[in-house]
């Protein structure tokens, strides 16, 4: 029976596959104290990659999906996905001069606008679209537009006068 505020975990057995995890046995729980001081233990399973890595994963990783490989192999894997953009495509007005991996395993380019303007962006804004120019473009090109948009209505308003 679980007593309050504990959740409820569909507890893996051994011999079972969480993604690339293959789980082994028990491992020792770790022990931490919350905000309030009292202790709280994390189970843990021991397990090992296909790769052969072993490693201690909390439980909830493995149930969520939160952990499906050890690092090395979610870095090789998150090294396909820099394939994906190519140096020399053009995004909007940005164009790509290096791809950096981050930590949280996100990706940044370093982009250089037609201004010539330098900063890093995320990669994933580039393939959806949401960045297509640097802040001064967008500025400018914004100020263009209100501005053809005040002539319009001040046309509007002379003919009405």
């Amino acid at each position: 029976m679980a007593q309050k505020g504990e959740e409820i975990i569909r507890r893996p057995k051994k011999g079972e596959t969480y993604g690339n995890w293959l789980i082994l046995g028990d491992a020792p729980d770790q022990v931490r104290l919350n905000k309030r001081g009292y202790e709280i233990r994390i189970r843990m399973y021991r397990c090992r990659c296909k790769c052969g890595t072993e490693k201690d994963v909390r439980i909830y990783s493995l149930v969520s999906g939160t952990s499906r490989s050890c690092f090395p192999c979610a870095y090789k894997k998150n090294g396909e996905n820099l394939r994906k953009y190519d140096l020399k495509e053009r995004y909007g007005q940005w164009k790509v001069r290096y791809i950096y991996k981050c930590i949280k395993q996100n990706l940044f380019c370093e982009c250089e606008c037609d201004c010539g303007y330098i900063t890093f962006v995320k990669c994933n804004y580039l393939r959806s679209g949401e960045s297509t120019m640097c802040v001064h473009c967008y500025h400018d090109l914004n100020v263009a537009r209100l501005k053809n948009r005040w002539k319009e209505n001040y046309k509007v308003m002379k003919e009405c006068l």
